[in-house]
C-alpha cells in the first residue's frame, strides 16, 4: 500500500482542532498499487504472443520492485511494459500510482486520465485521482471524483473518507464530514472488517457523532 497523509498532532490546547483533523485525515484511504500478479492473457491482436508476454512479464517485475521499494526501478518496469503493450491500463494504473507516491502528483494525475480514458467505469481509479487531487489541495476535482467513485460503487468505502475529509477540514461542512466518516464505518461492517469498522466508529464519536 502506499504510504497516506501524515501530521503529528501538536501538543495539547493549541492542537485540540489539529489533533482531530490529524486523525481523520489519517483514516482516508491510501492509493494503493495492484499487487497481484497477472496472468497471461488476452492482449491487443496488434501485438505478437512474445511482445504480450514480455510486457507482462515487464509488469510482474514491476510489482516485485513495488514491494521491495525500489520505487523509480517499478517505475521504469511498468513504462516498459507499456511501450511493448500501450493499451496495458494495470500498468499505466501502477505507473500512476507509483508517480504520486514519488511526489510526481501532476503527472500521476495526468496517467490517471489516460487510464479513464481507456475504462472509465473503474471507481478505484477516480479514487486514485481523487486522492492525488487532494494532495494539491485542488479540493473542487477530488470531490469530484470521489462522488464518481462512489456513483459507480456505493460499497466502496475509501471515497466516502476522502470526502469526509475534505468536508470536515476545508469546507467547513463537519456534518457532512461525520456523515461520510459514519458511512464508510458502516461499509466496513457490512463487509466484516470489524476493526476499521471499530476505528471508524471510535474516531466518529471522537469527532462529535
Amino acid at each position: 500500500m502506499f504510504s497516506s497523509m501524515k501530521f503529528l498532532p501538536w501538543f495539547l490546547l493549541v492542537c485540540t482542532s489539529l489533533f482531530l483533523g490529524s486523525t481523520l485525515n489519517q483514516a482516508v484511504g491510501a492509493a494503493a498499487i495492484d499487487q497481484n500478479l497477472v496472468l497471461a492473457k488476452a492482449g491487443d491482436n496488434s501485438l505478437t504472443n512474445s511482445q504480450s508476454k514480455n510486457a507482462i512479464d515487464l509488469y510482474n517485475q514491476g510489482i516485485v520492485k513495488y514491494q521491495a521499494s525500489d520505487l523509480p526501478g517499478a517505475l521504469k518496469d511498468f513504462d516498459a511494459a507499456l511501450k511493448l503493450r500501450p493499451n496495458f491500463l494495470e500498468a499505466l494504473v501502477n505507473s500512476a500510482n507509483v508517480l504520486d507516491d514519488l511526489g510526481r502528483t501532476p503527472e500521476a494525475i495526468n496517467r490517471y486520465g489516460l487510464a479513464l480514458a481507456k475504462n472509465a467505469s473503474d471507481p478505484n481509479i477516480y479514487y486514485n485521482r481523487g486522492l492525488a487531487y487532494s494532495r494539491l489541495s485542488q479540493y473542487p476535482q477530488a470531490m469530484s471524483d470521489y462522488n464518481k467513485a462512489i456513483a459507480l460503487n456505493a460499497e466502496y468505502p475509501f471515497p466516502y473518507q476522502g470526502r469526509a475529509l475534505i468536508k470536515y477540514e476545508k469546507l467547513g461542512d463537519k456534518k457532512g464530514g461525520l456523515q461520510d466518516l459514519k458511512t464508510a464505518a458502516e461499509i466496513y461492517q457490512r463487509q466484516g472488517n470489524k476493526s476499521k469498522f471499530e476505528e471508524l466508529m471510535g474516531l466518529y464519536k471522537k469527532l462529535g457523532g
